[in-house]
């Protein structure tokens, strides 16, 4: 598997190969901006000739040119699959403006762990990794404030009956290494994944995953507002509901999170908000063909330059064929606005050839990464 970099400028898509595999693969990729726009991605790369061995990487674009990538953790840390890395940039000078960090589960205990560059460069070395809790995890995301307050999530590893955790650091230290629970009685039948989004910067966090019980999945959602967390809810359920990739964004204009997930059973790509302190459904795309497989992957961002949110949805068509599609949601839901509103543009189709597609994506100027 390959790691590619696309940008879209409005009317098309531009392609970059980020790291070309001849026996091993790139995967798990995740990708940020720094506070002048310029991309940087992490990822994790197995060695097909020694399947057992990963790494972690970085690599970041200058605003001309992509650099080298630089690896982050070696082989000692990364001795098991770790899920997904979480990546930021502080903003402040004491923890070192646009200095990348990169949060992981730890290959051989399984509980996250920071790894800090030491400075803003292109190439940069990267601190040995520190302790951020001791939870087992699966999957990591992570937002950090305008002042370098810093809330991370963590799926459950693996089994039935796990727990998701959040861990917040207030600018100088965590505040338990135990964390707080966010959500419990979780199943883990495939691989586990959690994300999270703000509420512009107002320290509110969203934060979604799948209770995947193998045949009625469940689409998880927790808030952090007021210092504390409200509590887990059900969005919806379903035969396989949310398969591999779901996202959660937050309409900041309105207050409204929006979550997206696949329904493979109704062969559709759908999404759900929260108004008035009620769930409503709606169908980002019906009529696809899907199947019980995990490679599906939607990731969604709010404009609000525009005032709508941007959706990627790639699915898999005929192995090793992909459908990457966007979307775009201009209707946006109010508190006092009833009804369902739906998706008002089909934008662009693109077939790609890859075997496992993940894609996250950024609103200024629309960037993503498949791997």
């Amino acid at each position: 598997y390959h790691l590619k970099y696309l940008k879209y400028n409005g009317s098309s898509w531009t392609t970059t190969t980020i790291e070309e595999c001849a026996s091993g693969f790139a995967y798990q990729a995740r990708i940020a901006l720094d506070s002048t726009g310029k991309p940087g991605i992490a990822w994790a790369y197995r060695d097909g000739n020694a399947p057992n061995s990963q790494y972690l990487y970085y690599i970041k674009f200058d605003g001309a040119a992509w650099g080298t990538k630089v690896e982050v953790s070696g082989d000692a840390d990364m001795s098991t699959p770790s899920g997904n890395p979480a990546l930021a940039f502080y903003k402040t000078a004491p923890n070192g403006v646009d200095y990348a960090t990169v949060f992981t589960c730890n290959g051989t205990v399984a509980s996250p762990e920071q790894h800090k560059a030491t400075s803003a460069d292109t190439e940069p070395t990267f601190s040995a990794p520190s302790t951020v809790g001791n939870q087992d995890c699966s999957s990591l995301d992570v937002f950090i404030s305008e002042t370098d307050t810093i809330m991370l999530v963590s799926s459950p590893r693996s089994g039935s009956g796990g727990t998701a955790y959040a861990y917040y650091h207030d600018g100088s230290s965590w505040d338990t290494g135990s964390g707080t629970s966010i959500f419990t009685s979780v199943d883990v039948v495939n691989e586990s994944f959690i994300f999270i989004d703000d509420d512009n910067n107002r320290n509110n966090y969203h934060v979604v995953m799948i209770d995947d019980e193998g045949v009625t999945d469940k689409v998880l959602y927790n808030t952090f507002s007021g210092g504390s967390w409200s509590g887990q809810e059900t969005v919806d359920s379903g035969v396989d509901i949310g398969k591999a990739q779901i996202d959660v964004v937050v309409d900041n204009y309105n207050d409204i999170p929006y979550v997206f997930y696949f329904d493979n059973a109704n062969n559709a790509l759908e999404y759900s908000y929260k108004a008035g302190g009620v769930w409503t459904n709606g169908t980002v795309h019906n009529g696809l063909s899907l199947s019980t497989n995990y490679y599906d992957n939607v990731a969604a961002d709010y404009d609000p330059g525009n005032t709508k949110i941007v959706v990627l949805g790639s699915f898999m068509t005929s192995a090793p064929a992909f459908d990457l599609n966007k979307y775009e949601l201009t209707d946006l839901a109010t508190e006092s606005q009833g009804g369902v509103p739906e998706f008002s543009t089909f934008i662009y189709t693109m077939t790609a050839l890859m075997l496992f597609g993940m894609v996250y994506w950024k609103s200024e100027g629309g960037r993503l990464v498949g791997a």
